[in-house]
């Protein structure tokens, strides 16, 4: 709307908006910047879900030899990566959790905590063929690594991280109910016989 007033008009809306924020009450002041923030955070995420929407109607039109082209790229999207895109990626990610607030963080780790509990049957069974198939693709030497690499995986484990695994093993155990609880006493007690 801005476009159409005649540039003097439009100066001086502009000047006098400016000295209304210069003495407006600092409270109000945040007011309206946090409300500014809101209103602009709203329209971010309907633009997103829009572009998602957009995106899925998209992909149904595909015929199926189409999606499964765009489903082998998407898998196969990681190993395409130099170290350097991998590293910012990474590095983009750590960013956007460190500027995280504390309940949002929380809620994320929840989330991934509670990730494979939630997965249904097929999922698991999915993600499970997929390992396997993922590993027999693999040639000899890589299999080798990662065996050793998961065999010692304890020994080149920091301090922090078992005490991290530790505290969520525990979070895990006072969680669940007292038939679990006795189940997993008697798994543990069968290895150690």
């Amino acid at each position: 709307m801005n476009d159409f007033i005649e540039p003097a008009l439009k100066k001086r809306k502009l000047e006098t908006k400016r000295m209304k924020y210069k003495t407006m009450d600092p409270l109000i002041k945040q007011q309206v910047i946090s409300k500014r923030v809101m209103v602009a955070k709203l329209w971010l995420r309907r633009k997103k879900q829009k572009i998602l929407e957009n995106r899925k109607t998209k992909y149904e039109m595909l015929d199926k030899s189409k999606k499964e082209e765009r489903l082998t790229k998407n898998k196969n999207y990681r190993k395409t990566m130099n170290k350097g895109q991998k590293q910012k990626v990474l590095e983009n990610k750590r960013i956007k959790y460190e500027e995280m607030d504390q309940s949002r963080r929380e809620e994320l780790l929840t989330i991934n905590m509670n990730y494979r509990k939630t997965m249904s049957k097929e999922q698991k069974r999915k993600t499970l063929e997929n390992k396997r198939a993922k590993y027999e693709g693999t040639d000899q030497s890589k299999k080798e690594e990662l065996l050793t690499k998961n065999m010692n995986y304890k020994e080149t484990m920091g301090e922090e991280q078992k005490q991290k695994i530790l505290e969520n093993k525990r979070v895990n155990y006072q969680a669940m109910d007292i038939s679990k609880k006795k189940e997993l006493s008697a798994m543990i007690s069968s290895k150690i016989m």
